[in-house]
């Protein structure tokens, strides 16, 4: 399926529109880039396509146990939630493709540079304008929800206006850009997944689908 061939037609003043049954297609939505610390205290990130706001101070996402960024959340009790935006594109397609596994600096590789965020115990990537810091709530490991509870929001200054306030109209239309492109794409692959088994299960997650095509986010 190609999403590019979704086009609303308009004949005798009639709106058509193709069904697609229940789905989880909510476009265009962000790409968040989940940032924690190891044990020992090395920066990691992962690219999680399936989350969003689920309260007033309260973010889920779907993770798989098997990473190493739900690994260092369980032990940390924290993590950090930036946007991806299409000036780094590179960037953040590489956290979500690099293994930390396998990769111990693949932040430092990617181009991104860390600091400490300052309401938890978990990592703030300097070049993504918006950083959400959380601190876990739960933790599911069969159905991979994840639950933190927003404690801080912290925007770069280059993203406010000159009261301070933040543009954030300008952010979420800013951050788009390629990346949205990135996820039309793999939504064919998805869509291909959702009829077979995999497992047992289908897959819960954007991250089970990558790495079903040879690809991994950790």
């Amino acid at each position: 399926m190609e999403f590019q061939s979704i086009n609303i037609l308009r004949k005798e003043g009639t709106v058509m529109r193709k069904n697609f049954g229940a789905k989880p297609y909510t476009y265009p939505q962000p790409v968040f880039i989940l940032a924690s610390y190891g044990e020992d205290g090395t920066p990691d990130a992962m690219n999680a396509a399936w989350g969003g706001i689920s309260g007033g101070s309260e973010v889920t996402m779907c993770i798989s146990a098997r990473h190493k960024s739900t690994e260092n959340i369980l032990k940390k009790k924290a993590f950090t939630i930036s946007m991806a935006d299409a000036a780094h594109v590179k960037e953040c397609d590489y956290v979500g493709l690099a293994s930390a596994n396998d990769t111990l600096d693949k932040l430092a590789k990617a181009g991104f540079t860390v600091s400490k965020a300052e309401f938890v115990d978990a990592p703030v990537i300097n070049e993504l304008a918006v950083c959400v810091e959380c601190k876990l709530v739960s933790y599911d490991e069969k159905s991979g929800h994840m639950v933190g509870e927003i404690v801080n929001v912290s925007v770069d200054e280059s993203a406010l206006t000159p009261d301070g306030e933040g543009n954030l109209k300008e952010l979420s239309q800013r951050k788009l850009g390629e990346l949205d492109k990135k996820c039309v794409d793999l939504q064919s692959k998805i869509d291909l997944l959702n009829r077979v088994k995999i497992t047992g299960e289908l897959p819960c997650c954007l991250e089970d689908v990558i790495d079903i095509f040879g690809k991994k986010s950790e």
